[in-house]
């Protein structure tokens, strides 16, 4: 980027055959004193933006090399933790695991619904006979107020 920067800030200079003129010419002197600064002034500030970027190589150069060795020690127990398949055996135990609470859960799914299918049937055998029972006992009823009325209207005609 930075050799880039130069070579386009020479070609839009092009100080060398510009150079080469006003020093042929004995009365430009001025001209080559400010030819020089302008050209010196963006190579000073790549100077500077360079010096820079030296200077701060030790401190990422630290950071490269640290964030390296969590990765190469990370990798290390990664290849420690595994077997010869190249899987993690903790990996492995853990869907064994969950495939064993998954039956245990199924298992008890399944007992849970023959309890809930034997509750159901005694729970419509209840209800039915609950049915007959109000049934019964509203026709009793029904009776008993026929047999009061019929009683009531006999004893007034007597």
């Amino acid at each position: 980027d930075i050799l880039a920067q130069l070579k386009d800030q020479a070609q839009i200079n092009n100080f060398k055959s510009t150079l080469k003129q006003l020093h042929n010419e004995q009365n430009n002197r001025d001209k080559l004193v400010k030819l020089t600064e302008e050209t010196l002034e963006p190579l000073l500030q790549m100077r500077q933006r360079i010096h820079k970027s030296i200077a701060d190589q030790p401190e990422l150069l630290n950071e490269i090399l640290y964030q390296n060795s969590i990765f190469t020690k990370q990798q290390q127990q990664n290849e420690s933790n595994t077997d010869d398949s190249g899987s993690n055996p903790t990996s492995k135990q853990r869907i064994e695991e969950a495939l064993e609470e998954l039956r245990a859960v199924l298992n008890k799914l399944d007992k849970d619904k023959e309890t809930y299918d034997i509750i159901a049937l005694r729970l419509d055998g209840l209800k039915e006979r609950a049915e007959e029972l109000s049934a019964r006992l509203a026709h009793e009823r029904l009776e008993h107020q026929d047999n009061v009325s019929a009683r009531l209207a006999h004893e007034r005609l007597e």
